[in-house]
């Protein structure tokens, strides 16, 4: 009984030291988001390009070429881009 009761704690004590170590890892990669409901910003950051320019589009009503550029632009001046 008492060896099922340590191998326990071990088990617990490293799933909450993962747990809480989790939150010192920094910002995730980026990941996939809604587009539908994420603005330009939001989508360049995610590493969602393509989708960006598409909205970027849709709100501004602009061609695809400055609508790429626009979406360029806004990636440069991100922090740490």
């Amino acid at each position: 009984m008492s060896l099922y009761l340590i191998v326990g704690l071990v088990f617990l004590a490293v799933i909450g030291t993962a747990l809480l170590r989790r939150g010192e890892r920094g910002p995730t990669a980026p990941g996939w988001i809604d587009p539908e409901r994420a603005s330009v910003q939001e989508l360049v950051l995610a590493g969602q390009k393509i989708q960006a320019i598409k909205r970027y589009r849709e709100e501004n009503g602009v061609g695809l070429k400055e609508a790429k550029e626009a979406v360029e632009e806004i990636a440069r001046r991100l922090p740490g881009r």
